[in-house]
């Protein structure tokens, strides 16, 4: 086989190639035609050209951002790159997209399977295709076939891509060569190196190739945060050179934006699913011009006639003048052609699969001819002048992976302090609010002493009783009766009061429904007493008959604390005319429970201060300074909301504030 390049200019030129090439008209000669004008009026009458002059021919052929020519980039021009073949059989398709892009992949291999196809050369309407889901469809029916191509261009415009077969433009379609043959060779190769740079983010928003939120910020708004208002105005077209990292199933993929959506959104080529983690992207020249190497080195292996490279634009974008150094070796091996895509399609060798490929130079080598280059053959690196330009991009790229390198071991460094400094706060939290729950345990045992104390003088003053009229012989049947009845009544009352408060000492902890009212009788059980002593009104109010759904023992506990502060300072300060007050109310889907006294207030000084741990107004004997922080720990994590103080012209006033506990959230 041989291939041939011409840059069309008029028919003119045009008929003078064919003639000295001796292109003659057969059933096996291959056009691809490469379209960088973009007038398809003019396209148009030169396929019509083509074909009434060698009307067997099958022409194949795009739009483009860039076009490839013996190893290096054009832009704005037309492209014919002739292939005629000695043995090989060539066949064209073309499939509709308004069945989606799934089934225009599976009649593509549909067809490779009838056709027993080798290789197999596609071109695409980008802005119309989602190029992982034609890749799924061809996957689908497992073919052996080599796959190669891209998505058409419109010179990073973005608004009309289109693609050629015969002496016909299509819009919304697939248009595909197939080629087979007993001495047909076909390799491929492919070159990607962008790396990703920056924080990861993760896809909160998404619907196949259309991404819209990142870490739930629209993601246009992340492109303008990141690289500026002045790459954000211009999107898409600058997106491609900064296109999204991901690691899909053990491969690093790139995917570059191709349209602006009208809700904010971004159009991709190729799938980026809700869920995935990604980053912004970046070309590592020096890797690029590596790769090419080795690719060169690859080829040499095998006797190659003609390459086609299908590449990305973000590479010419990106590369500059630099771009020809990764295609000019490759024609010292055999005449390239091509043009530079908005997504390119690949036969991954590992895998066996086809995949849909952004940022990335896909070569496809093919040959009629077995055997290999002379072992004599030296690879000869193609020599340039460097120019500033180049020097400083490759400068530049260094700095920007070599600093990205740097913030992100930096960034994993902090992340497991951050981890470690968590899960010892988090044990320390866990320390304090046992030992707040052993000083709240305290405080109740004391409770418990003051409310058996009567309890038990009864009892021990009626054995004292029994005792002397035992002694004195005067134990008569109803005395004894009457004796008994009544430690039976008080051992009782004490019986009652243990299940009282051992309702808090349990382990257990569970979402609980309950009234306000029921709450306050319960918390009477454990203060009413205690403050009847110390002569402390008790006020209670019920704003509001909605249930509490919560977790019971924490709001009791924070209560018990309030009350008990509260209990303390009015002792302290004996004020007269005493009282705490209760009141419950339910505002805007929050519980509000309201403690307040007259005791006159809190300090302004300290009052920023109450909630720090172990800061306390009791003497050291008398507290902990743990009480009101695990309150609000408890408030705040527990039960999702908080709790707050100021003051009145009476005295302070603490509020809880919550929200019941839903039911798939308990």
């Amino acid at each position: 086989m041989k291939t041939m390049n011409h840059t069309f200019i008029n028919h003119k030129y045009l008929d003078s190639f064919v003639l000295e090439n001796k292109i003659t008209e057969s059933h096996t000669l291959l056009i691809q035609c490469f379209d960088g004008k973009l007038h398809k009026e003019n396209t148009q009458e030169l396929l019509h050209y083509l074909h009434s002059h060698l009307p067997h021919a099958i022409i194949i052929g795009a739009s483009t951002d860039g076009e490839i020519i013996d190893g290096s980039s054009s832009n704005n021009s037309l492209i014919l790159s002739f292939s005629t073949f000695d043995s090989s059989e060539l066949i064209s398709e073309v499939v509709s997209l308004e069945a989606g892009s799934f089934k225009a992949g599976e009649k593509l291999a549909q067809k490779a399977l009838e056709f027993d196809a080798k290789a197999m050369i596609l071109f695409t309407d980008a802005l119309a295709t989602n190029g992982d889901d034609l890749m799924e469809g061809v996957n689908s029916l497992k073919i052996n076939t080599i796959v190669s191509g891209g998505m058409a261009g419109d010179n990073g415009a973005f608004k009309e891509t289109y693609v050629i077969l015969g002496k016909q433009i299509y819009l919304n379609s697939v248009v595909c060569v197939f080629l087979k043959g007993p001495t047909l060779d076909a390799y491929n190769r492919s070159s990607f190196h962008w790396e990703a740079i920056g924080p990861k983010f993760v896809v909160t928003k998404s619907e196949q190739n259309k991404v819209y939120t990142l870490n739930n910020i629209p993601i246009v708004d992340i492109y303008r945060e990141y690289l500026g208002d002045e790459v954000a105005k211009i999107l898409p077209n600058v997106g491609v050179a900064f296109p999204l990292i991901m690691n899909v199933d053990g491969e690093v993929l790139g995917r570059a934006p191709l349209s602006l959506l009208e809700n904010g959104g971004l159009g991709f080529g190729g799938t980026i699913k809700q869920g995935s983690e990604v980053q912004f992207g970046i070309g590592n020249l020096k890797h690029i011009l590596e790769s090419s190497k080795n690719i060169l080195i690859d080829l040499l292996k095998n006797k190659v006639e003609s390459i086609f490279i299908y590449s990305c634009t973000a590479r010419k974008r990106y590369m500059g003048t630099n771009v020809n150094k990764e295609m000019t070796p490759l024609n010292t091996v055999a005449p390239t052609s091509g043009f530079f895509t908005y997504g390119e399609f690949y036969t991954q060798e590992r895998a066996k699969t086809c995949a849909f490929l952004n940022e990335t130079m896909t070569v496809l080598a093919l040959s009629e001819k077995k055997g290999e280059f002379s072992a004599n053959y030296v690879y000869n690196p193609v020599k340039s002048k460097e120019n500033y330009a180049d020097i400083t991009l490759l400068a530049l790229a260094h700095f920007i992976n070599k600093t990205s390198s740097e913030l992100q071991n930096f960034n994993n460094s902090l992340q497991e302090r951050v981890t470690k400094e968590v899960a010892l706060n988090r044990e320390k939290d866990k320390l304090m609010l046992a030992q707040s729950r052993r000083a709240t345990m305290g405080e109740m045992v004391s409770m418990i002493a003051h409310q058996w104390r009567q309890p038990l003088s009864a009892i021990g003053l009626a054995a004292d009783n029994l005792s002397l009229d035992a002694a004195l012989e005067d134990t008569s049947e109803k005395k004894v009766t009457e004796l008994s009845a009544l430690i039976t009544n008080q051992v009782q009352y004490l019986s009652k009061t243990i299940n009282d408060f051992g309702t808090y000492f349990s382990p257990e902890n569970n979402v609980e429904s309950f009234s306000a009212q029921e709450f306050y009788d319960e918390l009477m059980l454990m203060v009413a007493k205690e403050c009847q002593q110390k002569n402390i009104e008790l006020y209670s109010e019920f704003a509001s008959a909605d249930v509490m759904i919560t977790y019971k023992k924490e709001v009791l506990q924070i209560c018990l604390n309030l009350f008990n502060n509260a209990k303390d300072i009015l002792t302290q300060k004996q004020t007269g005319d005493s009282y705490i007050k209760f009141l419950h109310r339910f505002n805007k889907g929050y519980h509000e429970i309201y403690v307040s006294d007259n005791a006159g207030g809190i300090p302004l000084e300290i009052i920023d201060r109450l909630f720090e741990p172990y800061f306390s107004t009791k003497s050291e004997k008398n507290g902990t300074g743990l009480g009101l922080y695990m309150s609000k720990i408890i408030a705040q994590n527990y039960l999702k909301g908080d709790l707050t103080c100021s003051n009145t012209k009476d005295g302070a006033v603490f509020v809880l504030r919550f929200k019941n506990k839903i039911k798939d959230n308990i």
